[in-house]
Order: structure tokens, then sequence, then C-alpha cells
């Protein structure tokens, strides 16, 4: 059973800090009243942080690795593999990776309303 006490409500109020903000754009920033920051966030949120940023750093080398070939290297872009050229190989790639990505946080992630394994307690 979710603990709603531990779920955050945000509510947008109106900044007058941010640099849009000079030009009459409208300018909200999120209020969390939930209490967390990165001190108190709950054990399995900073584990699913941690994991969440792991894996975001490995696609973003994927996909730099992705840009820096197709804006130096078109050369090595426009090689065939089996009749279709590696541009779009990589980008269909791509695609894969994220999708595989986010099924190795989804199987790695803790859920929040899981109780602590007894081991977790005692650290």
């Amino acid at each position: 059973m979710l603990n709603h006490s531990r779920c955050c409500e945000v509510e947008l109020k109106p900044t007058d800090s941010h640099p849009w903000a000079l030009h009459g754009i409208a300018n909200f920033a999120p209020s969390s009243r939930c209490g967390y920051n990165s001190g108190n966030m709950p054990t399995a949120d900073r584990f699913n942080a941690r994991i969440g940023l792991a894996l975001f750093a490995i696609y973003l080398i994927i996909y730099a690795a992705f840009v820096y070939l197709c804006a130096f290297r078109a050369d090595v872009m426009a090689r065939e593999i089996g009749g279709i050229n590696l541009a779009v190989l990589y980008g269909m790639g791509l695609i894969i990776a994220a999708f595989v990505l986010a099924m190795v946080y989804s199987a790695l992630c803790k859920r929040s309303d899981e109780p602590e394994s007894s081991e977790a307690r005692r650290a």
C-alpha cells in the first residue's frame, strides 16, 4: 500500500527571479511541500535516482558518440553494413538502447512503498 504521507505535492508559485520574468513571460517555480531534499530523501528514492543518473550517463555517451560521428566523421556514418548505411543502423540502435535502458531501470529500481530489508535497516 502506498504511504500517501510521503508523496510530494508540488505547487507552482509565481517568482520574479527567473530571467524570463524580465520579458513578461509567466514564470512559475515548483514549491515542494513534501520536505524532501538531498539529505532526507527516502533510501529507495535515492537509490532509484542514482540508478537513473547512471543509466542516463550511459545513454548520453552513446548519443554523444552518434552526434560526433554525424558531425565530424560523416565518412564513417556513410559506410554500408548489410545494405543499410551505418547512420540508420546507429539511429535504430539508439532507439533500442533507450528501450533496453528503460527495462534495466525498471528491473533495478526499488519501490518506495516496499519495506526495507533487514540488512538495509542494520546499515
